[in-house]
């Protein structure tokens, strides 16, 4: 059995028995795996119980991690057959002193089984293991440093995931992350006059608090608004912070950085809106650096998200903090698990199309009519707004002025999205520079149900324009 030989190349005590099982295996081996990254844009029914339910883009490659051509499509040839990941240069082996790693198996698909998790599948964390070190593996190639020590600590978590087969793709911090501080509140440390980013008084981000109540981000301050009086009902000053999610109508989680000295260390928090009060708080958030795309927990840990090969464009976490979407700009990413960091889906979109409605500002609806004309005549600004929520087993989200159910887009607007979120999936409240808009969307057509202008509720800016 290829699980005899496994067992072998990982609990081998002494260099020599680690050579000999790592070249039994490789003689056994069907072919190269070198898929780092899904770029195909495979599209994936989420239905319990199937291998394919999830992503199919590593099965439709041919070096892909669940290839077809390399691991076959029956249950049997899924449990036995084999493939590799030769490394560009030898490893230290993570255990034995002495060995050196030069090539890595992967496992048959059926001994590393889909995952069922907060109600979707998604790959194991073993997968994110292997896109990783194939990700290493070709900056190795290109002559990038420092990838040994990355491909280092991805080899000990294979190992260390042998044999009960359950392994963490998150790397550890170096040192435990320090205490919390909740963060000061210092309108100095903004800068009005900045072009990066929105001004005072424009929204950055809201969330809905319930049915009827909104929270609006703008730079400096936080306000709360109630929809069925369209009145500003609190406000608290904030700085340098982002709008994670509502944990009840009394509760926000953001993001921020804690410390005095800005900024330290980034972390989460909870603001308490009756008391007013900060207290930290536990959970997974985004950041992006250098065009890769990460997520970090409280606990100080990371992960790379490796299928977001470029500098991400989009972002959005679901209400419930449960999954987190990034796409960058060649269209690559997904939806990604925030217990894991598996992608449990990706999309091949649909392009728009000319009888697809386009609401303006005003509530107006009419086809798009020519393509190009319509990108012509939005607001010669940039879109920023993103946002994401679960719709039976698939996904409704805002992209690029756009609301699309899966592949399908819904309907657009004639005006640029500056912050958006969802209630449910079937209305969305989207903000751009003046106004808030409430857009039901009961069977896929637009109705703009309210209209509020964000004046009133906006914080003087400094510029006085």
């Amino acid at each position: 059995m290829i699980e005899l030989a496994l067992s072998a190349y990982f609990e081998s005590k002494n260099p020599s028995d680690f050579q000999l099982a790592q070249a039994r295996l490789r003689e056994v081996s069907v072919g190269e795996c070198q898929c780092w990254s899904a770029f195909g844009r495979g599209n994936a029914p989420q239905t319990e119980g199937t291998e394919t339910s999830w992503i199919t883009s590593f099965e439709v490659r041919p070096e892909g991690l669940r290839s077809i051509p390399w691991f076959g499509t029956d249950a049997l040839t899924r449990n036995e057959r084999i493939a590799g990941i030769t490394l560009h240069q030898p490893i230290p082996h993570p255990t034995v002193i002495g060995a050196k790693v030069e090539w890595i198996p992967v496992l048959p698909p059926g001994l590393r089984p889909p995952t069922w998790a907060d109600g979707v599948l998604a790959g194991p964390e073993i997968d994110r293991l292997y896109q990783s070190i194939c990700y290493s593996n070709y900056l190795l190639k290109l002559g990038v440093q420092p990838q040994e020590s990355a491909i280092a600590h991805d080899l000990r978590e294979l190992w260390r995931g042998w044999p009960k087969r359950d392994w963490r793709s998150w790397t550890s911090p170096e040192e435990p992350p320090e205490k919390v501080v909740v963060p000061p509140i210092d309108a100095e440390m903004w800068d009005p006059e900045s072009d990066w980013g929105p001004k005072a008084d424009e929204v950055a981000q809201l969330v809905f608090l319930d049915e009827t109540t909104i929270l609006l981000q703008f730079p400096q301050r936080l306000v709360r608004l109630d929809l069925s009086t369209e009145t500003n009902t609190g406000s608290w000053p904030t700085l340098g912070t982002s709008l994670r999610r509502s944990l009840s109508p009394k509760e926000i989680q953001v993001w921020g950085y804690s410390g005095a000295d800005y900024p330290e260390q980034e972390s989460l928090f909870v603001l308490h809106l009756d008391a007013g009060t900060w207290a930290p708080s536990q959970g997974v958030w985004f950041s992006e650096s250098l065009e890769r795309s990460f997520l970090w927990d409280t606990e100080g840990r990371q992960t790379l998200l490796v299928d977001v090969g470029d500098y991400p464009v989009a972002y959005a976490f679901t209400t419930d903090g449960l999954f987190v979407w990034v796409e960058d700009k060649e269209g690559s990413g997904g939806v990604f698990r925030t217990r894991d960091a598996s992608k449990v889906t990706e999309w091949r979109r649909e392009d728009l199309r000319e009888d697809l409605p386009v609401l303006t500002s005003k509530g107006k609806v009419s086809p798009m009519g020519d393509i190009e004309q319509y990108w012509h005549s939005l607001p010669e600004e940039r879109s920023f707004g993103a946002a994401i929520a679960r719709s039976g087993a698939g996904w409704v989200y805002l992209l690029e002025d756009a609301v699309w159910r899966d592949e399908q887009p819904l309907f657009a607007l004639k005006f640029r999205a500056h912050a958006a979120a969802f209630w449910g999936d079937r209305r969305i409240a989207v903000a751009d520079r003046e106004t808030l808009h409430i857009i039901d969307f009961q069977d896929g057509t637009p109705v703009l149900a309210q209209r509020i202008s964000l004046k009133p509720l906006a914080p003087p800016r400094a510029d006085g324009k």
